[in-house]
């Protein structure tokens, strides 16, 4: 079995909720350890995890980029294949593993934040990691820019490609140099898990899809409260 990851940033516990549920629909995944890479203050409910301290980047983007990387230097008991989670992603439906997912072409998601994306911190990331895949002929770079559980293999991360010119989106990275380089496979799915309103929930559940992410600053707008607290009322291990 793999073992979970968790990138917390600073801001807890002002997703508290999310973090919670989040954990509790690990109850659908078979997993081994739970790691969570967080600054030095981590929420004091937490029990039964595994702490990596992380001094918390400036940026938001820049932060998560780096802490892929430092996933390749972790040297504790934790598996080499893991799955990153987001404090605001839940399993809805039991399964075994989780496959690498993409849902349109790198260059798509680039063209959607095209015209700001110098100013824009996530665009700009997607466009140094299409900008970094092309250099290195890299397949026909497609996209990862998807709210759902990623499966990565920490000592195949190819964090030698970086170029000095970040932050990248190492999901997207990992993604095609996994498809060309491993040989590995990666399932097309349609839309993502990630609602903002109540019909966007339906569509989700409605899909099978199995994953779901909620939108913290709109997540009353969406009913996803009640359907979280109907479907994960019981406490996990991870919770005090």
């Amino acid at each position: 079995m793999k073992d979970i990851v968790y990138f917390i940033g600073a801001n807890q516990p002002e997703g508290e909720f999310e973090f919670k549920y989040s954990l509790r629909s690990l109850r659908n995944l078979p997993h081994r350890k739970v790691w969570i890479m967080t600054p030095p203050s981590p929420p004091q409910w937490l029990q039964n995890v595994e702490w990596i301290s992380w001094p918390q980047q400036f940026e938001k983007q820049l932060d998560i980029s780096e802490k892929y990387k430092a996933l390749t230097r972790v040297e504790e008991d934790m598996t080499d294949e893991v799955i990153v989670m987001d404090d605001d992603f839940y399993i809805t439906e039991p399964i075994l593993d989780v496959p690498l997912m993409y849902n349109t072409s790198l260059e798509a998601m680039c063209s959607i934040q095209n015209n700001d994306y110098l100013t824009n911190a996530h665009g700009f990331a997607l466009h140094n990691s299409l900008r970094l895949l092309r250099e290195h002929e890299i397949g026909w770079p497609i996209g990862a820019s998807l709210h759902v559980p990623f499966p990565i293999t920490r000592s195949e991360l190819p964090v030698h490609l970086e170029d000095g010119h970040g932050p990248y989106e190492w999901k997207s990275i990992w993604l095609n140099w996994a498809m060309t380089k491993l040989k590995k496979e990666a399932t097309l799915i349609n839309g993502d898990a990630k609602v903002m309103t109540a019909p966007e929930l339906l569509r989700v559940l409605n899909s099978g899809l199995g994953y779901l992410s909620s939108y913290e600053s709109d997540i009353e707008k969406t009913a996803i409260v009640p359907y979280l607290e109907a479907e994960f009322p019981e406490k996990s291990e991870y919770e005090s």
